[in-house]
């Protein structure tokens, strides 16, 4: 299964805040598969773009025209109702660009944990974080 790295930072920091993208920064992250495409995302959103999980989901699938919507009112769970596509967890990120370090750790209340398993070997080949140390959970 093919790993694409997708990171809502620039887009935050540049468009929305009109700032320099900071060489520290973290957030929340998401990991989702599409078993028909033999695809599996793993989308960083920086920490200040939502307060949930849920958003991260949300404004992935917006951009991937991916019907969906949230469970509840309280916007804490959005639900994704195409069934090619699964939310396999989440947790938060760290990324250090002086240190060139990537960190992902926990788990998200609404998704629960990420398939952590085959995924630093599959971060590895992604261009964002060519000549980082990935560190999962502290392994």
């Amino acid at each position: 299964m093919h790993l694409s790295l997708i990171d809502y930072s620039e887009h935050y920091f540049t468009n929305i805040k009109k700032i320099e993208m900071p060489t520290k920064r973290s957030g929340k992250f998401i990991q989702i598969l599409n078993e028909a495409e033999e695809r599996e995302y793993l989308v960083l959103s920086p920490r200040e773009l939502g307060a949930y999980h849920a958003n991260v989901v949300e404004r992935f699938c917006l951009l991937q025209a991916i019907n969906g919507s949230y469970h509840n009112d309280k916007k804490h769970y959005f639900e994704i109702h195409d069934p090619a596509w699964t939310i396999v967890g989440g947790g938060v990120w760290a990324i250090n660009e002086i240190i060139k370090t990537l960190t992902l750790s926990g788990s998200s209340q609404g998704y629960g944990f990420f398939e952590a398993r085959g995924l630093k070997e599959k971060l590895s080949s992604s261009a964002l974080v060519s000549g980082y140390t990935i560190k999962i959970d502290g392994r």
